[in-house]
């Protein structure tokens, strides 16, 4: 019994081991390439794959097929390509003509005849869109015409000038009620079918049911909701750039430094927004690429730096 108990302990601590380790290595290799370090990033992204070849997943492979295309290796980067298409690689458009313009694709195909991997890549698309709950999927866009309904009249009256306070308090509070009534829909969808990611809804459904959770006042569907989040952005099943917005959002409405530096201030209609305080400003830009956002522009690492509207 106890050296059951031992083995069950020791795994547990292989498998948190395993996890941190590819992720160190992921964010690692994932900064380097934003940063355009294309032979720092692959040989990173190699290591990862020699050592846990287990975690790497589709766009870790799209990310070493470009670096090797930086590189001009046009072999490598076939390899690295046609493994990506392997694990599921797939584009918002499934025509071949779109799939055909992007870089990686357009590069080879001056090197190898590609028809394949496009024609995987079409094949992924196609079966990735033919899963989606279509019924839902339109279910869930409908509601994004409420989502706006009186956010879209302050935004009209801002721009001509004529947004005061008790206008935007009036609005707002007409557009509560429907705030309200797509939070019940959206936790009713969840319990009968699960979260609403690209698998269940396709790609617009999920940034939709996004914005809707992220327009709730219910803080504590809020936090469930950013939990199963987290765990389809790790499945590669949502935005990682969602998911940031998400996280600074509810860290500012609690009063909280936020991580990303996507949240600014914008009062009573002004013209002018000034950007919500971040936490270790030094790594900002480390935590940004690894939920696939650009580095933080310089003007906006100053306190109470204003961006225009």
């Amino acid at each position: 019994m106890k050296f059951l108990l031992s083995f069950l302990i020791f795994s547990l601590l292989c498998a948190s081991s395993f996890a941190q380790n590819c992720e160190t290595l992921r964010q690692e290799a994932w900064y380097l390439f934003y940063m355009k370090k294309y032979d720092k990033s692959l040989s990173t992204f190699q290591k990862m794959e020699k050592n846990i070849n287990t975690c790497m997943n589709r766009k870790d492979y799209y990310r070493m097929a470009y670096c090797a295309m930086a590189k001009e290796n046009p072999p490598e980067c076939l390899h690295y390509l046609t493994k990506a298409a392997e694990k599921g690689l797939r584009f918002k458009n499934k025509e071949i003509l779109a799939i055909r313009k992007d870089t990686v694709i357009k590069y080879l195909s001056k090197h190898f005849a590609t028809d394949k991997i496009e024609q995987q890549v079409k094949n992924n698309t196609k079966n990735f869109e033919l899963a989606v709950n279509q019924k839902l999927r339109i279910e869930v866009q409908k509601m994004a015409a409420s989502d706006q309904k009186y956010r879209n009249v302050a935004e009209k009256l801002r721009k001509q000038n004529k947004l005061t306070k008790v206008a935007w308090d009036s609005l707002m509070n007409l557009q509560r009620k429907w705030d309200s009534l797509n939070t019940l829909k959206l936790q009713q969808i969840i319990e009968t079918h699960g979260f609403p990611g690209y698998q269940l809804v396709g790609y617009a459904g999920a940034d939709i049911a996004c914005q809707i959770a992220q327009h709730s006042r219910d803080t504590v569907f809020q936090n469930t909701f950013l939990g199963m989040m987290r765990k389809a952005v790790e499945d590669l099943d949502y935005a990682p750039e969602n998911l940031a917005f998400m996280e600074d959002m509810m860290l500012v409405s609690k009063g909280k430094l936020q991580k990303y530096g996507t949240q600014f201030g914008c009062f009573n209609g002004a013209e002018e927004c000034i950007i919500q305080p971040i936490e270790d400003i030094e790594n900002v830009d480390k935590r940004r690429i690894m939920r696939e956002l650009p580095p933080l522009d310089p003007a906006y690492k100053v306190p109470n730096a204003k961006m225009k509207r």
